[in-house]
């Protein structure tokens, strides 16, 4: 921790940026539990683990021939947890009263080689760098957790000769529903920071609805019903004030449902096109 204070201050924003949120040991505060034990149960209690590793081994605490460092990486592995490791490039300056000296620094290069072989580990050369790298694995790892895409990329996957039209409308109508969405959550999160709303952002919305109820529309077969909740989920962004919690009940366009729904009939679709176009291959002569 002492050399990579800013190291892991930006890689904690970063990650917090993508809505997640971070346990690390430097905010532990008085625990009655060992140090050991307390990083291992925190990585037990967590989804992702990130090691970040610089020129220092670590504590070997007593009756250990490991560091917590090492401890916390073989615990995370052992765990089968999502596991993404940053090692400082070789060539960075570091100060060499933050470099372990013997026993700790052949454990440490032993560590990084380990790591090095089991994982595809990323190098970095200062804390902005770190916290993009950070970011960017993160974030590709996060989106193959979203069930729209997991469940999309699964049923694209079965049968690559279903009619790559209707493939293509369903894949683009899926994607729009997703991304207006996600754009609809991150202002109301804008809205809780500013307390205000913003009028272009809500015409973009507006548009946005607008846009992903036209492909729903147009698909093979057309899902009218759905569409016409996102028109009406346009005309609501067009102007949010003048609508009612009531009104918005009963038009049913709350966002947990409209995506909820959004998700059901389009895999649905894709899965029975998807069939369908094995059905065409198997009949073939």
């Amino acid at each position: 921790y002492q050399d990579l204070v800013e190291y892991r201050r930006q890689a904690k924003e970063a990650v917090e940026r993508l809505g997640q949120q971070v346990e690390r040991m430097e905010v532990f505060g008085a625990r009655s539990e060992e140090p050991q034990q307390a990083c291992l149960r925190e990585i037990e209690s967590s989804d992702i683990f990130v090691g970040i590793y610089a020129h220092r081994y670590g504590y070997i605490p007593p009756g250990s021939e490991i560091s917590i460092t090492e401890s916390e990486f073989r615990h995370a592995m052992h765990l089968k947890k999502p596991i993404f490791c940053f090692v400082v490039d070789d060539n960075q300056p570091w100060l060499p009263n933050m470099i372990e000296g013997e026993l700790g620094r052949s454990k440490l290069a032993a560590l990084k080689a380990e790591i090095g072989t089991v994982l595809v580990r990323e190098t970095f050369k200062s804390p902005e760098d770190l916290a993009m790298k950070v970011a960017t694995a993160m974030g590709r790892y996060l989106a193959t957790l979203d069930p729209l895409v997991r469940d999309l990329r699964s049923l694209m996957n079965r049968n690559p000769d279903a009619p790559e039209q209707d493939r293509r409308a369903i894949v683009d109508a899926l994607s729009s529903a997703v991304d207006i969405a996600r754009a609809t959550l991150a202002y109301f999160a804008d809205q809780r920071t500013s307390l205000q709303g913003n009028r272009e952002k809500e015409r973009q919305l507006s548009e946005g609805w607008q846009k992903a109820g036209l492909k729903l529309a147009a698909l093979p077969p057309p899902a009218f019903e759905l569409a016409e909740r996102y028109f009406i989920k346009a005309n609501y962004w067009a102007d949010p004030d003048s609508w009612t919690a009531e009104r918005i009940e009963k038009a049913r366009i709350g966002l947990d449902e409209l995506s909820e729904e959004s998700r059901a009939i389009l895999l649905a679709m894709q899965s029975a096109n998807l069939s369908a176009g094995t059905d065409r291959v198997r009949d073939k002569p």
